[in-house]
């Protein structure tokens, strides 16, 4: 498969060598959906369907995955969104319900900061529906990082990195002393930064705020620091890759801490700094076994030349994160993605 528009970002300068090569094939799931689509065909993709009436006493005459008859008495949901694989990326409608989330996370004021709004809402990729913030910090660490490449992150950090990192991917980190003088080590981190650049042609980070396990959040002025820095560092096409962990981020402490992610900042800038957003509901819904996360990359606007280079690049990186799902788990819980939709359309959670 042709990935023309990656090829011509420095995104792709960035790929590990899975990266490069991971794609989607037109498998069971790509014909299923144009069965469905095309003929109004239901094609199987591994799950037996059957008239409702035929395997469960009393049921009705719909045309319906077949399911153990105690399942349907411990939910109000329908069994079509309970017992079906969902689509590799994830329920389409809970897709672009956590866009809709992560730009009104942004906090962006339509009258002032219009032209921020704007780019955030142009500028990003659907989420890709990981299971759990755990997958999403393991994908995105396959597709930059090869065997022997090294990813900056602080001392004090979730003790899970190191076994993805190091012990399942192979590859190293470079650690620094998270604070100096009871704040965040800016010096450090620079100096990390530097002895990179003198190994490698990219620069990758992963940031968690608030800390695990530290639960420290930088102040407004530290992530000025932080993003300043990475401006200051970033020269010509390296590509800047700061994944940002979220799992924690609607837990702020303190006036004069953060109040959103760092996320926002970085895909502001003007620089070849790719910031990656992998949030979730494990914590923002307390929905702890959810096991739903998500991957959202921010894109650049030179990186195109008119938006149907942006929809093709979109759909590019869309192949290669679903390729990896695929080739990993396959896809994601279909009853907590339709879940996590019901929760903000009825339970009260609100866009506006």
């Amino acid at each position: 498969m042709e990935f023309k528009i990656i090829e011509s970002t420095p995104l792709y300068n960035a790929f590990s060598e899975r990266g490069k090569r991971i794609f989607l094939p037109d498998g069971i799931f790509y014909w299923s959906s144009r069965a469905k689509k095309e003929a109004d065909i239901i094609g199987t993709i591994g799950s037996a369907y059957g008239f409702e009436k035929d395997f469960i006493d009393g049921g009705s005459s719909k045309w319906v995955p077949c399911y153990m008859d105690g399942i349907g008495k411990y939910t109000q949901f329908d069994i079509n969104n309970i017992v079906p694989y969902a689509s590799i990326g994830g329920l389409t409608d809970t897709r672009e319900l956590w866009k809709e989330w992560l730009v009104k996370k942004s906090n962006y004021k339509e009258s002032v900061e219009e032209q921020k709004l704007l780019r955030l809402k142009k500028y990003i990729t659907n989420p890709i529906i990981t299971s759990g913030i755990t997958n999403g910090i393991f994908s995105a660490c396959s597709l930059f990082l090869d065997p022997g490449e090294s990813i900056i992150s602080p001392n004090k950090r979730w003790g899970n990195y190191d076994n993805i990192i190091v012990k399942n991917l192979g590859a190293k980190i470079k650690s620094f002393d998270f604070f100096k003088d009871n704040k965040i080590n800016i010096q450090g981190f620079s100096q990390a930064i530097d002895e990179i650049l003198e190994t490698q042609n990219k620069v990758v980070i992963i940031l968690n705020f608030p800390n695990n396990p530290t639960g420290y959040v930088p102040t407004k002025e530290e992530a000025k620091e932080i993003v300043s820095l990475l401006i200051e560092k970033q020269k010509g096409n390296i590509p800047f890759v700061v994944i940002v962990d979220d799992a924690y981020e609607p837990f702020i402490y303190g006036e004069k801490c953060i109040e959103k992610s760092i996320f926002y900042d970085l895909h502001q800038t003007d620089k070849n700094i790719i910031p990656i957003k992998l949030d979730g509901i494990t914590k923002e819904l307390l929905l702890y076994g959810g096991r739903i996360g998500f991957i959202t990359i921010g894109l650049k606007p030179e990186w195109v030349k008119n938006d149907e280079e942006l929809e093709i690049l979109k759909a590019e990186i869309n192949n290669k994160l679903e390729g990896l799902n695929r080739s990993t788990i396959s896809n994601c819980n279909n009853f907590y993605q339709t879940l996590t939709l019901k929760l903000f359309k009825e339970k009260g959670f609100k866009f506006e």
